[in-house]
């Protein structure tokens, strides 16, 4: 899927912001 905001969210997997937004969602 080439999904322009994809490539938006892989630059926020490289920050400290991604892990404090997604692993909540992930172990909810």
């Amino acid at each position: 899927m080439a999904d322009p905001s994809r490539g938006i969210i892989a630059s926020y997997a490289w920050g400290d912001d991604y892990h404090e937004i997604i692993r909540p969602q992930l172990y909810a």
